[in-house]
C-alpha cells in the first residue's frame, strides 16, 4: 500500500496544497509552529511562500533551516520559542500550521489564542493532534517520560479537540 504523503492528502505539489483544502502560494506568509524536522515548512517553501518556522527545540529549528536552504521561498525566518507568547506581531500570517503540538503545551487555549492573534483576518489554519487510539497504544509501549513535559502532557479526544479549536477566542 502506498503511504506517501500525497496519497494520504498531504503535500500535493500539483495543486499547491499542504493538505486538502489548504493551498499555499508565493503570496502567502506562513507560520509553522512546532516545525519539528521541517517537512511542512519545506513544502510551503517550495511553493515560494514567506516562511516563519518556530520550535522550542533549537536543534529542530536548525535542522529546518538547513532543509529550507536553496528553496524558492520568498523569505525564511527561524524562531526558537515556547510560543507563550509568540514573539511575532499581530495579524501577520495568511497560513498557520501547527501539527502535533497542542498536546505538548501547558495551556492549549493560551496557545490557540496566540495563533489567532498572529493570523490575518481570513487566515487558514492547519491544526492536528495525535488520535487518541494511537496515543493509547503508544502509552502502553513508551517510556513514561514520553507523557511528561515537554512531551505529550495530554491526550485530546476528537470531540474535545473540535470544541477547543472551534472558537478559541470565545473561551
Amino acid at each position: 500500500m502506498d503511504r506517501s504523503p500525497r496519497i494520504s492528502g498531504w503535500c500535493n505539489e500539483e495543486t499547491g496544497e499542504l493538505y486538502k483544502g489548504f493551498p499555499v502560494s508565493e503570496s502567502d506568509v506562513v507560520l509553522d509552529v512546532g516545525c519539528g524536522g521541517g517537512g511542512n515548512a519545506a513544502f510551503c517553501a517550495r511553493q515560494g511562500a514567506h516562511i516563519v518556522f518556530a520550535d522550542i527545540d533549537q536543534a529542530m529549528v536548525e535542522e529546518t533551516g538547513r532543509l529550507l536552504q536553496g528553496t524558492p521561498a520568498r523569505k525564511i525566518e527561524a524562531i526558537v520559542t515556547d510560543a507563550d507568547p509568540l514573539p511575532l506581531p499581530d495579524e501577520t500570517f495568511t497560513r498557520i500550521v501547527s501539527t502535533e503540538v497542542i498536546e505538548h503545551v501547558a495551556d492549549p487555549m493560551v496557545f490557540l489564542k496566540e495563533l489567532v492573534r498572529v493570523g490575518k483576518p481570513g487566515a487558514l489554519y492547519l491544526l492536528a493532534v495525535p488520535d487518541p487510539a494511537s496515543e493509547a497504544i503508544f502509552k502502553q509501549i513508551a517510556h513514561p517520560s514520553c507523557f511528561e513535559p515537554p512531551n505529550h502532557i495530554r491526550i485530546l479526544g476528537r470531540d474535545e479537540f473540535a470544541q477547543l479549536v472551534s472558537n478559541p477566542c470565545a473561551n
